[in-house]
């Protein structure tokens, strides 16, 4: 699955864990909806190096986000509502919710859902 460059996990609302992601080093984009028993996401998403957009919706029980400092390219994390990006990234060291970066920021773009 190297080529995989889009990634959809939806509507598992049971799922305890999302599978390995390690080994899919194209990956660009991954949307995550309705994984509503995930609290974390795994720390192998430090490894998709090629990600630029990553689609968090519908995850009530989610509390930690891994660190995506590898992921330097990273430029869109759509959200449902504002709030709630503050504790979803509370752990990332490259995309920090604070006022200043979204005031000067071209290279994130924040989108509601």
């Amino acid at each position: 699955m190297k080529k995989l460059t889009f990634l959809h996990l939806g509507a598992h609302m049971m799922l305890p864990k999302l599978p390995d992601v390690a080994g899919l080093t194209n990956l660009r984009s991954i949307l995550m909806a309705r994984l509503e028993a995930l609290d974390s996401l795994p720390e192998d998403f430090a490894q998709l190096t090629r990600l630029e957009i990553m689609l968090v919706l519908a995850m009530p029980r989610l509390k930690t986000f891994p660190d995506l400092t590898p992921t330097a390219i990273l430029k869109e994390i759509p959200v449902e509502k504002e709030h709630k990006l503050k504790r979803y990234l509370a752990s990332c060291l490259i995309i920090q919710p604070q006022p200043e970066l979204w005031n000067s920021s071209s290279h994130l773009t924040r989108r509601y859902a």
